[in-house]
């Protein structure tokens, strides 16, 4: 079936509007449509306009911390920035009922107020080498959310006939080739911090890696946490102390917690591999013989929880 074409079921919606259910799509597209119509009526001049503009010197220096969040509204009512709207609409909706509103909410603010923060550290650490210019546009966001639909759905096909994941090749080399003409630095380098942004939540969420010839030896550099049970590979030191009156006590160090190796280590051992390639490949990668195997361990762990009589 064509990804594009499936009927997802819906999550419940922020509110609603007499009939018509208000999800976190509708709401944001809703609120740039008045923003950019607002906008149009006032003017680009006015000083409402510069009010919600991003500047390293407007944060820094004048505290206007609410632009980190408020630029991305700042859109002239051009043919180009209301198809991008619409483009917006169709594949947020899609994103949204394919990873729910909640993850999908938090995908916006990231992809908001990330790149700003990360051009607010820079102006900090290299204010006398960068001279940032204003920022300001919805654009990185909407392609960030054009190419998190094509990562979740990279077979699905458009006309005419095309695989989505060559449409977002071709989108993402349009923007960026036309940010790099008009040497909009600040815009052309945000441009991929927020199509990171969208690949590392969207894979932390569960989508399978799409890049396994880069990604595992970038994750090799990342140190690993250590798993829940670890124990130390010393044992336990028994300490032998006298006390007045020729009495001996022993006791034991408390160098790592007891562990009952063979309740434990048997089972940890037989599905380390497959949460490993769980991991990398997501939970779908798994064969029927896997998905057995971990449910088997994963039972047997159970009962080793549950107290004996």
């Amino acid at each position: 079936m064509n990804p594009w074409e499936t009927h997802y079921s819906s999550n419940q919606p922020l509110f609603r509007v007499g009939n018509v259910n208000v999800d976190v799509t509708t709401l944001f597209v809703a609120i740039e449509a008045i923003v950019m119509i607002a906008l149009a009526v006032l003017g680009g001049a006015s000083s409402l306009v510069a009010s919600l503009v991003y500047s390293k010197l407007g944060v820094l220096e004048h505290g206007q911390l609410w632009t980190l969040f408020t630029y991305v509204f700042v859109n002239p009512i051009t043919f180009w920035n209301a198809l991008g709207l619409v483009f917006f609409y169709m594949f947020g909706r899609k994103v949204e009922l394919q990873i729910g509103s909640r993850k999908f909410l938090k995908l916006l603010l990231c992809l908001i107020l990330i790149p700003t923060i990360t051009l607010t550290i820079f102006g900090l650490l290299f204010s006398n080498i960068y001279s940032f210019l204003p920022y300001a546009s919805s654009a990185n966001l909407h392609l960030a959310v054009l190419i998190a639909f094509v990562w979740l759905n990279s077979e699905a096909i458009f006309w005419p006939g095309v695989a989505a994941k060559w449409f977002g090749v071709f989108f993402v080399a349009v923007h960026v080739l036309q940010l790099l003409s008009a040497r909009l630095w600040p815009f052309f380098w945000m441009a991929w911090v927020s199509l990171l942004i969208a690949y590392v939540i969207l894979r932390r969420d569960g989508m399978p890696m799409k890049f396994a010839s880069v990604e595992p030896s970038l994750l090799n550099l990342i140190p690993k946490r250590r798993a829940k049970g670890y124990r130390s590979s010393k044992r336990k030191l028994k300490v032998v102390k006298e006390r007045k009156g020729g009495r001996k006590v022993a006791y034991e160090s408390k160098l790592a917690p007891k562990v009952d190796a063979m309740s434990s280590s048997a089972p940890v051992a037989s599905i380390d591999h497959l949460l490993e390639k769980i991991s990398k490949e997501g939970i779908s990668s798994l064969s029927d013989k896997e998905r057995k195997q971990l449910e088997s361990a994963s039972s047997e762990l159970s009962d080793d929880d549950k107290p004996k009589s």
